[in-house]
Order: structure tokens, then C-alpha cells, then sequence
């Protein structure tokens, strides 16, 4: 009988556990200068992974919110960021540049860039502009 030394896994991330993998990863083709996929990025988190003795902080539940409550934090339109984030990866995608280049050709900060390509903000004033510019410019809708 063989023995395999790997296994397939597939796991499901909450959308701030892939944010953090993304920054992670980005960090990690930083120091090694190259590319890697996240499967190579957890494999290894997981090979230099050193276990500390601090409890595990558990996620604090949100209470549930009945039909006579009113919302009291204002609620961002998700539509909205969706939008601009398949927009923005749209334009990429057809100019087939990496962030860097494409932060430079629309004259936006690669910072913003990548939180548009996240969806984690909505482009305002300046950056809005250019963005509808360019999208109007490539027939992206």
C-alpha cells in the first residue's frame, strides 16, 4: 500500500480572512520577490507556523437587531462597492496590467487601487472621476 504524503482541502475564508491572506501574500511576494498563489501562501504560514500560549480572542457576536430597532451606525451600500469593485477589476482585466502599472496609468495611488480592486472603499472626488473616465473610455458598464 502507497502512502500519500499530500491531501486536497478546500476551506471557506470569511471576506477579512482573505483580505489578511491577500496581505499576506503580498508581503510574502515582496521579501521573496515572485509571485505565489495562496495555496503556496498558506502552505507556509503553516510550515513556519510557532504556537503561542495566548488564548484565541473569540469573535464578539453582534446582537440581533429586532423589527422596532432602528439601525443606529449608517449602513455602506455593498451595490455600490461591488460596482466600482467589478468595474475596476474589469478595467485591469483588459488592460492586462499588474497594480502597479495600472495605479500608474490612471494617476490613483496603488494603496486606493487595491482597496477599489478589494471593494474595501468607494472611489470619491478625484479618483471617481478618473475611474468613470476610463471605464466610459473601455465600454465597461
Amino acid at each position: 500500500m502507497i502512502k500519500k504524503d499530500n491531501e486536497s482541502l478546500q476551506i471557506t475564508l470569511k471576506k477579512s480572512d482573505i483580505q489578511t491572506l491577500n496581505k499576506i501574500n503580498e508581503s510574502l511576494n515582496k521579501r521573496f520577490n515572485f509571485k505565489l498563489t495562496k495555496s503556496q501562501t498558506i502552505q507556509y504560514l503553516i510550515n513556519n507556523f510557532e504556537p503561542s500560549n495566548k488564548p484565541i480572542k473569540k469573535e464578539s457576536k453582534r446582537p440581533i437587531k429586532t423589527a422596532n430597532q432602528e439601525e443606529t451606525k449608517p449602513i455602506l451600500n455593498d451595490s455600490i462597492i461591488t460596482d466600482y469593485q467589478r468595474k475596476t477589476n474589469a478595467l485591469k482585466k483588459r488592460l492586462n496590467l499588474p497594480n502597479p502599472k495600472l495605479s500608474q496609468t490612471l494617476g490613483i495611488s496603488e494603496g486606493n487601487l487595491k482597496h477599489y480592486l478589494y471593494g474595501q472603499r468607494t472611489p470619491k472626488g478625484k479618483n471617481a472621476d478618473i475611474l468613470r473616465e476610463f471605464f466610459k473610455k473601455y465600454g465597461i458598464e
